[in-house]
């Protein structure tokens, strides 16, 4: 006669079966879209691109300051970092860097306010550097 533990078989179920299905019903629904699943739709919604690291505090006199900002959310095909307050060494490069060069009259403390836009929704990041 076989014996059936049921510990073993609901800890089958539970280990093999239920993340099978899951994955599975992830797995549809991306594929799948925008399309309706069993009566319910998936909406994609806007949201607003902000960076997540914050800025790079110390920047040092004769020595190239970059801060590379990495940006979640928004509409990833128009994303722009420009710089709204900071010093006038600071500047954006075409790859969205924030560089510069400080030289000894820039030796202070600067409010820095960068601003990340997806061309619809935008967001601001403010900090400060010290050049030293």
């Amino acid at each position: 006669m076989v014996q059936i533990n049921t510990k073993k078989v609901l800890l089958n179920i539970l280990i093999i079966l239920i993340p099978s299905i899951t994955i599975t019903s992830s797995v549809y629904l991306v594929l799948n879209g925008k399309e309706d699943v069993k009566g319910v739709s998936v909406v994609q919604e806007k949201s607003t691109p902000y960076i997540t690291n914050m800025i790079s505090n110390v920047a040092y006199v004769g020595k190239e300051y970059i801060f590379v900002p990495r940006i979640v959310g928004g509409n990833t095909e128009n994303l722009s970092v420009s710089i709204q307050e900071g010093p006038s060494w600071m500047a954006v490069d075409e790859n969205g860097f924030v560089v510069g060069i400080p030289t000894i009259q820039d030796i202070g403390t600067y409010r820095v306010i960068l601003t990340v836009s997806d061309g619809t929704l935008s967001s601001d990041l403010v900090d400060y550097v010290i050049v030293e």
